[in-house]
């Protein structure tokens, strides 16, 4: 009868651990497979500047892997978009969805001179057309910040190294169109 009663208690344990790291790997949800980065600019309010024009595809949107390249950059950025990936970009030449935006892709496309390195472009996916991408991008950013303004700014804004910090940059009031 203690064999039993000992082997039901290990089963019994196993089961709980396992059902804690069901949970646990649950409540984590999707880890990121790549974050690229886009700075961004301030209107003359101070707000983050996220209408249309600020996304403007010539044939593509230019992002970065490394907030570092965020930093370096001539425009003297203080915030920046964070997105992930669905994939890793290991390579040049490769591609991947853009998490919760499905009609956009990057591909990791350059390394030094020109473009800087870690450039990533990002395009409109096949099968999708677009008139204006730019404004498909920046109302697609729109609806995510008016759906939940806070885990727009957790997921999507971040500050710059040694310029801003993530706090007060998700704190910036956002413009859109």
């Amino acid at each position: 009868m203690t064999i039993s009663v000992n082997i039901l208690s290990r089963l019994a344990k196993a089961a709980l651990a396992a059902g804690l790291m069901t949970i646990s790997l649950v409540a984590a949800g999707p880890a990121s497979a790549e974050l690229i980065y886009r700075g961004l600019l301030t209107d003359n309010q101070g707000a983050l500047d996220m209408r249309t024009n600020r996304f403007a595809f010539n044939l593509t949107l230019s992002f970065n892997k490394t907030l570092n390249s965020i930093f370096n950059a001539p425009q003297n950025f203080q915030c920046a978009l964070q997105m992930d990936t669905v994939n890793a970009l290991p390579n040049i030449g490769s591609t991947s969805p853009i998490r919760n935006f499905s009609s956009f892709e990057a591909q990791f496309d350059q390394a030094p001179p020109n473009p800087p390195a870690g450039h990533v472009s990002v395009t409109v996916a096949a099968p999708f057309i677009f008139g204006n991408p730019a404004e498909t991008f920046a109302n697609e950013l729109k609806s995510e910040a008016m759906n939940n303004p806070e885990t727009f700014a957790e997921t999507y804004i971040v500050g710059v190294p040694n310029r801003e910090s993530d706090e007060d940059c998700r704190l910036r009031a956002k413009h859109f169109n």
